[in-house]
């Protein structure tokens, strides 16, 4: 470790700061490490963790001839959050023991499922010694507005997964598309906590905040503590919303259950449902579901962060909406999950 530690490592009780940098392939995450390394690599120790999909890794080699004196590992051979998941604790460990870093940055291949990898540290000895950041997603602004991506699993992943979402090349898209980027990027759910645009990779210094200075405190309070209702009347309209600890676990069944019922539960109380939409850690995995006129979806998502849900009804009572909440609540599983 250089000769004084990083303010963010004091912060954070000698937890060391570590960021995905994830995208589609082409889309310039190796320049935007690159960059980064620009400018933080004379302040602190950090080491690059490169997978790169196929045998033969050329990233690392890139990283590494720019900046000779930085520390590279690389795990090839495969996506990093499956065939080489074994590979990636192990890396990771030896990181940590043998070369103390001020913050470690991970670029995955862009196939990778970056809510997977973030799964992939959970084990009590690395997550007791890293400050996970919020997941950096690069997109191009041009693709990323094309509807035949979103329909791609794995680039729908990605965007899932991303906290802070980065439309890079600008460069290359007039600026009717960067405001249909942003508008777009805008409304996504669950709800980027920062949106930025940028060309030839430079990102801003703000995307390796901690997530204690993001906005997603600013937009959703309470994310860190109990269960938070937030009711609002728009005209005929009511709205609530809930967040619940990231390590809180629902149960699938029962969510799943819960949300087939909305429909005739809300018209029980005399509330016509609108619109259910959340993101739950479940007992499953991490599933996003959605009720609206009259039907139920759900699929897997890569978001990892605080569960949340907001219901949307007609009716005459908030109080009544607020009991479909506290069914909501019941899905939570008190036993351990192991």
């Amino acid at each position: 470790m250089g000769p004084e530690m990083t303010s963010s490592r004091m912060e954070n009780q000698g937890r060391v700061p570590f960021h995905i940098i994830s995208g589609f392939l082409g889309v310039g995450k190796t320049t935007a490490i690159l960059n980064l390394l620009e400018r933080l690599g004379e302040k602190e120790q950090i080491v690059v963790l490169i997978n790169e999909w196929g045998q033969i890794g050329l990233d690392a080699d890139v990283v590494g001839s720019e900046h000779p004196t930085l520390a590279v590992r690389e795990i090839s051979g495969g996506c990093i959050c499956c065939t080489a998941g074994a590979a990636l604790h192990q890396t990771m460990t030896e990181i940590l023991s043998d070369l103390e870093p001020d913050r470690i940055i991970i670029e995955p291949s862009g196939v990778a499922k970056p809510g997977e990898i973030m799964d992939c540290l959970q084990s009590p000895d690395l997550a007791d010694r890293l400050d996970i950041r919020p997941v950096i997603g690069l997109v191009d602004p041009v693709r990323f507005l094309q509807p035949a991506m979103m329909k791609m699993p794995i680039y729908r992943d990605q965007v899932d997964a991303a906290a802070v979402l980065v439309a890079n090349r600008c460069d290359t898209a007039d600026p009717e598309t960067i405001e249909a980027f942003q508008k777009k990027a805008s409304a996504m759910y669950p709800p980027k906590t920062a949106v930025h645009t940028t060309r030839f990779g430079k990102l801003p210094l703000e995307v390796l905040a901690p997530v204690e200075t993001t906005q997603k405190n600013k937009m959703v309070p309470g994310i860190k503590g109990h269960v938070h209702t937030d009711l609002e009347t728009r005209e005929e309209y009511k709205e609530a919303g809930w967040t619940w600890p990231a390590e809180t676990r629902f149960t699938y069944r029962k969510l799943q259950s819960f949300f087939k019922a909305l429909d005739k539960t809300a018209s029980d109380i005399d509330l016509e449902m609108v619109r259910a939409k959340g993101v739950f850690h479940t007992d499953h995995g991490w599933f996003l579901m959605e009720f609206a006129a009259g039907s139920f979806y759900h699929r897997e998502i890569q978001y990892r962060g605080p569960s949340r849900c907001q219901l949307i009804t007609r009716g005459e009572s908030s109080e009544k909406l607020q009991t479909l909440g506290d069914s909501m609540n019941t899905c939570r599983r008190t036993d351990p999950v192991l």
